[in-house]
């Protein structure tokens, strides 16, 4: 859905190529990159677990507070935008911490 839309008809041969597309490019990230993994698990922490846990439902939940017709202003979406800020915070410091120390 994310690639031909929503209205496409799924296809298994489509399905089959992606997912071949995706396994290619993760073996071409770990032969390039061979015994640094570690390199890229800290890039990936730094980066992917402050988005998971803080940023995006944290972004989920003002949205739909917004959709659902609280103002901007109002305290619950005020948390919301705190989680938010909170999230970019804690994604700051582990990208300033990886950058500081290769």
């Amino acid at each position: 859905a994310l690639c031909f839309g929503v209205d496409s008809v799924f296809s298994w041969k489509i399905h089959a190529g992606l997912a071949t597309i995706n396994v290619l490019l993760s073996l071409a990230v770990a032969m390039l990159v061979g015994s640094k993994i570690s390199t890229v698990f800290r890039w990936t922490g730094a980066v992917a677990s402050p988005l998971v846990s803080f940023i995006l439902p944290s972004l989920f939940y003002f949205l739909i507070l917004g959709q659902q017709g609280h103002k901007l202003t109002s305290t619950s979406r005020m948390k919301g935008l705190a989680g938010i800020m909170y999230g970019l915070s804690v994604m700051l410091l582990g990208v300033t911490c990886n950058i500081m120390n290769p």
